[in-house]
This record gives structure tokens, C-alpha cells and sequence, in this order.
């Protein structure tokens, strides 16, 4: 069984950026690419783990969790079929 996923991780990395008050600018120099990419980031409900891992460590803050958490649930609950999310 495969769970739905709702978790649309751009804007959650979006709105963390924000919460700190950082700039798009700033993010592209600390995981070394060009602000138009941050914007695509923001833009996709996926993310590549790297891409994650690197924005994580930039941010200080551990994205790969709501990932886990919502799993975690949903296993918890006995239902794969569950949909997945985490609230930002």
C-alpha cells in the first residue's frame, strides 16, 4: 500500500526561511545555488534528500521531521492508507 503524502515540503521550507527572517538570497549562498532555484524549491511539493539535508543544516532546523512524524502516525494508527500531513 502506498500512503498519500501532503506534505508539500517548498512551502514549509518557505515559510521556516520567513519565520527567521531570511532572504531567498541568503538561503542560495548556504546550500550554493542561484535564488531562481530557492524560488523552484518553494514551488515543488518534493525535494531531493541532499537538497534537503543541506537546507536543513542551513536553516538549524530538522525538516526531514515532519516527514518521520506523519509516518510514525501513520503506522501508529495501523492505516497506510492514511494521508500524511503535518501542519506548518
Amino acid at each position: 500500500m502506498k500512503a498519500k503524502k501532503e506534505i508539500h515540503i517548498g512551502k514549509m521550507i518557505h515559510s521556516k526561511l520567513k519565520e527567521q527572517e531570511r532572504s531567498n538570497a541568503w538561503l542560495a549562498r548556504q546550500i550554493y545555488c542561484t535564488p531562481a532555484n530557492i524560488n523552484r524549491i518553494f514551488n515543488n511539493a518534493d525535494i531531493h534528500t541532499q537538497q534537503l539535508w543541506d537546507i536543513s543544516l542551513a536553516l538549524g532546523i530538522d525538516l526531514f521531521a515532519c516527514y518521520s512524524d506523519a509516518l510514525c502516525k501513520a503506522l501508529t494508527e495501523g492505516d497506510a492508507d492514511k494521508v500524511l500531513t503535518k501542519s506548518i
